[in-house]
């Protein structure tokens, strides 16, 4: 693409926007935001003016590959495919996905359970086999302690059956009392089993207590790995979208995050996931008691402005943008729309 030259101190510029909140925004006819401040501030240092026209987002990024438009920007994630339509600034933002679900009134026991079983696979494996290679170690060191002693058959086949089901019954603590040691060694590791079978069972009725009280507050997604297999809704045609896939979860995709969270609020989809900044705003701003945001920001990435590839004013807005975060300006504006 060919570009003329611009007389810099009066140049007017088409800036393509696109809502994002809280980035680029209406709020009383006028478009506001906080990549709009930043921008304001880069055009103010290259003594530009800027003429705005609001798109929707796939033809904002369309119109800017083909040179329609100057400068755009609307929270743009920078990717493979779009750095091939068009070139990408410095960070404008540092973002990320967050998860919104529904705040629950009350909790479910097969539910919880289930996500016990899924969620804690690895460490109830783990747990699962350190019990049995626990009761495999005793029973054998109680047969072969007590098999003179009348406790057990002494004949290894049926008699480590007896002693596997003593150390079963005594570390649940119901202890039927069909098999009672009758040496003090034997005895004395009987007690150590109580007590252990005492610490197993109530690490497990921990890890319910928190399951359950999870499932209560905001079911069963309260981190990304949860989202497998899950419905969860986003923005068709985002970053969000695509990124959602490696998760495996059933994407429901619409045109809008408001969209999104009114199938939340009704019950259709599990969560809702989308850019960080959006999700904190929404809620910052409509101080909802029926939907929150769990778990950590993930799968971080940057925003930035773009501009037709070639274009005369990529390097320019690039050291703009580095002098407005060494003079504290970007931290001003940040803290502004963000707070500390």
């Amino acid at each position: 693409m060919c570009y003329t030259s611009l007389d810099m101190p009066s140049a007017r510029l088409r800036v393509g926007v696109s809502e994002l909140s809280p980035l680029v925004m209406k709020r009383d006819g006028a478009i506001v935001g906080f990549e709009v401040d930043l921008w304001e501030a880069i055009a103010d240092r290259l003594g530009v003016v800027s003429a705005y026209e609001w798109h929707a987002f796939p033809a904002l990024l369309q119109k800017t590959s083909k040179g329609q438009i100057d400068v755009g920007f609307a929270g743009i994630s920078k990717t493979e495919a779009r750095e091939r339509m068009m070139d990408f600034t410095h960070a404008s933002f540092r973002g990320g996905l967050s998860i919104l679900v529904r705040t629950r009134g009350g909790g479910r026991l097969v539910p919880a359970l289930r996500s016990l079983f899924t969620r804690r696979k690895e460490a109830l494996r783990s747990a699962l086999f350190m019990i049995f290679v626990f009761i495999f170690c005793v029973s054998h060191l109680l047969w072969f302690i007590e098999r003179g002693a009348g406790a057990f058959d002494a004949v290894y086949a049926r008699g480590i059956q007896d002693a596997a089901w003593y150390t079963i019954v005594t570390m649940s603590t119901v202890g039927y009392g069909d098999f009672v040691p009758k040496t003090l060694l034997g005895r004395g590791i009987g007690t150590l089993t109580i007590l252990i079978g005492y610490a197993v069972f109530a690490l497990f009725i921990a890890e319910l207590n928190t399951v359950l009280l999870m499932e209560r507050t905001h079911g069963l997604v309260h981190a990304p790995e949860d989202l497998r297999r899950r419905k969860v809704a986003t923005v068709r045609k985002t970053v969000s979208e695509t990124l959602l896939q490696k998760y495996q979860a059933t994407v429901i995709s619409v045109p809008s995050f408001e969209e999104a969270v009114l199938r939340l609020r009704r019950g259709e989809v599990e969560a809702v996931v989308f850019d960080a900044p959006v999700v904190q705003h929404y809620v910052r701003e409509q101080g909802s008691s029926d939907v929150h945001i769990v778990g950590p920001r993930f799968e971080e990435h940057d925003y930035a402005f773009v501009v037709p590839e070639g274009s005369p004013w990529h390097e320019k807005i690039n050291r703009t943008l580095l002098q407005l975060m060494e003079d504290g300006t970007y931290d001003r504006l940040y803290r502004r729309w963000f707070g500390a």
